[in-house]
């Protein structure tokens, strides 16, 4: 039982990252998460922690708020995401409702206008969204349980993705990973290269415009032990890439990318084995190969390539939901009006 709240916004508890592991929590709920978006998208981490009757920390719940630059609009234009949901002591669901109460009451006395809760490695919360009033959205994530026999890991991957891993290493493919700044480069390049193949199928994603981002990206998760790069090399050449996200014996791919010839290759699957087989040995319990929208599991969906070939390397989808809710109409109505008149101001025939 909660019996008191610690909120902070800036400074992290004493301790957080403590209490995170104890609880069993991911990246996501760390300080080496907060950190990061703060310095890439200028949001101020939120903190809650809640304490029972002994004072022991029994939940936590992260947040980013993020408000609008402009001096007048940020007093209008506020929200609060979390990456994920709030985790509590044997995941006991009503202390989880607490938490989500103390955040939604803490983001309404900083005057946000919405609230999203994400669902990165959140397919085992037991908490519903839609029944406190959010609208939600579902994803699935891809896990593997490190905690099986290496052979029924590997059996489990599909023949043809296991022929591929045999023939990278006939081509002479080789695998290291590494938490040092310098190769971290490797990993945009090959991001740039993977976006270019997919614009060709309408498939885009973002990059970082900001020319700083992998080196913050360094600072804030490999630095720490938050994270690693694992490389597919071939003739000393780069061709994949692939950063996991490590915190709790849990590892959570966050980008990844190839080049042409690691396309070409399936030098992604070798990755992946290699990852399987470092991690398990090292004691992480569960390796997670990232999530896509929930819809690209039917045949005609244009993700469903990646959702096959994740779910190939003998992975387990599990489904995640998403959530936005509305804390304040009348601010909200200021940022969707506001955002309109951002897109006519930027559409072609405005000044027509």
């Amino acid at each position: 039982m909660i019996v008191a709240f610690e909120t902070a916004l800036d400074a992290r508890p004493e301790r957080w990252d403590e209490a995170v592991q104890a609880l069993d929590g991911t990246v996501f709920h760390s300080s080496h998460w907060a950190e990061l978006q703060r310095q890439v998208q200028g949001c101020r981490p939120l903190y809650v922690l809640g304490r029972d009757e002994r004072g022991v920390a029994v939940g936590v719940a992260l947040g980013l708020f993020r408000q609008s630059r402009h001096p007048l609009a940020r007093w209008l234009l506020r929200s609060l995401e979390l990456p994920t949901y709030p985790i509590a002591e044997r995941g006991d669901p009503a202390l989880v409702e607490a938490l989500v109460a103390e955040t939604e009451r803490f983001a309404r006395r900083l005057g946000c206008a919405r609230i999203a809760i994400g669902s990165n490695f959140a397919g085992a919360s037991k908490l519903s969204l839609a029944s406190r009033g959010y609208s939600t959205t579902d994803r699935v994530e891809f896990e593997v349980d490190l905690s099986a026999e290496t052979d029924a890991l590997w059996q489990a991957i599909k023949k043809d993705q296991r022929d591929r891993i045999r023939k990278l290493t006939q081509a002479g493919v080789e695998y290291e990973w590494t938490a040092r700044p310098d190769p971290i480069g490797a990993l945009g390049a090959v991001r740039e290269s993977a976006l270019e193949r997919r614009l060709e199928r309408e498939q885009g994603f973002d990059l970082p415009a900001d020319p700083e981002y992998y080196q913050r990206l360094h600072q804030a998760l490999l630095a720490p032990g938050a994270a690693r790069l694992l490389l597919a090399k071939q003739g000393g050449a780069v061709i994949a890439a692939i950063l996991y996200a490590t915190f709790a014996r849990k590892a959570y791919s966050v980008f990844s990318g190839s080049t042409e010839a690691g396309y070409k290759l399936g030098a992604q699957t070798g990755l992946y084995w290699y990852a399987v087989n470092t991690f398990k040995a090292e004691g992480y319990r569960v390796l997670n190969r990232g999530g896509v929208s929930a819809s690209a599991a039917a045949e005609n969906d244009p993700l469903h390539g990646i959702y096959r070939f994740k779910h190939r390397l003998g992975t387990t989808p599990v489904l995640c939901r998403s959530g936005e809710k509305v804390l304040s109409p009348f601010r909200d109505a200021i940022g969707r009006l506001r955002g309109r008149v951002a897109r006519w101001r930027q559409s072609p025939d405005s000044s027509a």
